[in-house]
């Protein structure tokens, strides 16, 4: 996702819940969450988290 331009993601959001996923999970994929993942990707705060910290399950 992190690489995604925010047009891909607008029509990943537009395809899944059409192929089956649940649609309220959608609102986890904001294009805005995109820019986030981008910016703490390209420049990391050691004090904060990374925003898909909480997604990934160990």
């Amino acid at each position: 996702m992190a690489n995604m331009v925010p047009g891909a993601l607008l029509e990943l959001r537009r395809w899944l819940p059409a192929l089956g996923a649940n649609a309220k999970l959608m609102g986890w994929l904001a294009v805005e969450d995109a820019g986030r993942i981008l910016t703490a990707s390209l420049h990391p705060d050691g004090n904060r988290p990374h925003p898909l910290a909480g997604w990934v399950h160990t």
